[in-house]
């Protein structure tokens, strides 16, 4: 067990529109690792009202470079809203690796879910428009009277994803959703090597374009990796 003061707490509560307290954000960040936090506004729906609240800090490890961190609970997340929220991060925090994590309250396939929703649809689209990816494995991550939902989200940048895992813990600890653990390895030292701030750069000045056609062509389509078209070129 840590101590409680090995441990910061940052929080955000949402104020209704009857003026209550209600819900909110936390982020329990460890003591060692060093970060900012975000004064980003939530995204708002036509209307006015609160789409998705956001609670977001920019971590600085140690040893690798910076990333985003964004707590969010929608309430309607549109795509519109979606664009909203990641353009306001990204210009307040002038770094573009992510890790979105909530509750989205989206349902679709590309997760897990049953049924597809509005929302889950335009998670989707933003998710392909923006380069990221969902690290969910399809494992229910809410319960309730009338069954299990994977509406929990864990949403990286693509250049994330690769050295990522994502696991949902069979101990509910009395809530009506399971706890999730992300992982981002090679933040903490683990994983197959560092992480980058760049994507990779290839010199086709110097590239031997006959033997790569050669080997395209010997190559079986089955043992060819397409989740990682850098290391497969």
């Amino acid at each position: 067990m840590c101590e409680a003061n090995s441990w910061l707490l940052e929080s955000k509560n949402h104020v209704n529109a009857s003026g209550c307290v209600a819900g909110g954000l936390a982020l329990y960040i460890h003591h060692d690792i060093q970060y900012e936090v975000l004064q980003a506004a939530d995204p708002l729906r036509g209307d006015g009202t609160t789409a998705i609240e956001v609670l977001a800090i920019v971590v600085h490890p140690a040893q690798h470079g910076s990333f985003t961190l964004a707590n969010v609970y929608s309430r309607g997340c549109s795509i519109q809203a979606l664009r909203s929220l990641e353009s306001r991060l990204r210009s307040c925090s002038r770094h573009h690796k992510f890790l979105f994590t909530g509750d989205f309250n989206a349902h679709h396939p590309a997760w897990g879910g049953s049924k597809s929703c509005k929302f889950g649809e335009d998670v989707c689209s933003w998710m392909d428009e923006s380069g990221l990816v969902v690290l969910n494995d399809g494992s229910p991550t809410r319960f309730d009277g009338r069954g299990t939902t994977s509406i929990d989200l864990s949403i990286v940048s693509a250049g994330l994803g690769k050295s990522s895992s994502w696991q949902v813990l069979d101990d509910n600890w009395g809530s009506d959703h399971f706890p999730i653990i992300t992982t981002l390895h090679n933040f903490c030292n683990k994983g197959p090597g560092p992480q980058t701030n760049q994507p990779p750069n290839f010199n086709y000045t110097k590239a031997d374009w006959g033997q790569f056609r050669t080997l395209c062509e010997e190559l079986p389509l089955e043992d060819l990796d397409w989740n990682d078209p850098d290391t497969l070129n």
